[in-house]
């Protein structure tokens, strides 16, 4: 936590728990502490998200995070899975030089929720998590299934699903998918309203969704690149994400 937290990110001791049970957590220790991390998530046995790099202040510049990275590309590729990661603009230039290659851009937006209802959407857990399988193109219902029992906030239609969790300091919106932009709209709607504080949700540059933030408060954080080391999961069409589980599950 004390690393994510220095470099200002929104992940909980819930989120690196995740990262210890169903994935790969790697670290280098320097003077009896932690210096540096990184981790794995696997899904459905073809991919892997690689994460949580991360290097304490102090102990930036020897290349600690390099190193880690280059453990996790190998240990990718010795598991037959693709590498996928969402990087900041800091670290697209490592990652292109370990051979990721650009796929979707995305922007982190951040605004309040309305607060306005008591309701968590709709009790289609299991639903929502088929159509998260499909629009996102593995199975990842162990991890997702670990949002809902944190928040309780689920939303399940036919032609539309959405997911929420607390973060450290905001609330994260996602994953989020949908059959049309107008399912889209009214998920993200019902997420909103379900609490207040702030929000932070990861958008697709490509969805024409930019106006609809803006209309709802929402500004602009910072660009992320979806970036590939290998094949890209493909959605069941026509399921389309329109938010990220957040930057670190993809």
């Amino acid at each position: 936590m004390e690393l994510s937290r220095e470099a200002g990110w929104n992940q909980t001791a819930d989120d690196w728990q995740a990262f210890l049970d169903l994935g790969e957590v790697y670290h280098i220790e320097r003077n009896g502490c932690i210096a540096a991390t990184a981790a794995i998530m696997p899904y459905g046995g073809k991919y892997a998200w690689i994460s949580m790099v991360l290097t304490r202040t102090e102990a930036r510049g020897q290349g600690y995070g390099t190193a880690l990275m280059h453990h996790c590309v190998e240990r990718t590729r010795t598991a037959g899975w693709s590498a996928l990661l969402d990087a900041t603009p800091l670290g697209e230039p490592i990652y292109r030089k370990l051979g990721f290659r650009p796929v979707t851009a995305w922007t982190r937006w951040r605004g309040k929720g309305r607060g306005l209802s008591g309701r968590k959407g709709s009790p289609d857990t299991a639903g929502a998590l088929t159509r998260d399988a499909q629009c996102f193109g593995a199975d990842r219902s162990g991890l997702i299934s670990r949002f809902v029992d944190r928040t309780g906030f689920c939303v399940s239609t036919d032609d539309a699903f959405c997911f929420m969790r607390d973060g450290d300091f905001a609330h994260q919106l996602g994953p989020l998918g949908a059959l049309t932009e107008a399912g889209a709209l009214k998920s993200f709607e019902s997420a909103i309203s379900f609490t207040g504080g702030d929000i932070l949700v990861d958008v697709p540059d490509n969805a024409g969704l930019a106006d609809v933030l803006t209309d709802f408060g929402f500004e602009r954080q910072r660009p992320l690149l979806r970036m590939a080391l290998g094949e890209v999961p493909e959605a069941v069409a026509p399921w389309r994400h329109y938010a990220l589980a957040g930057p670190e599950f993809g």
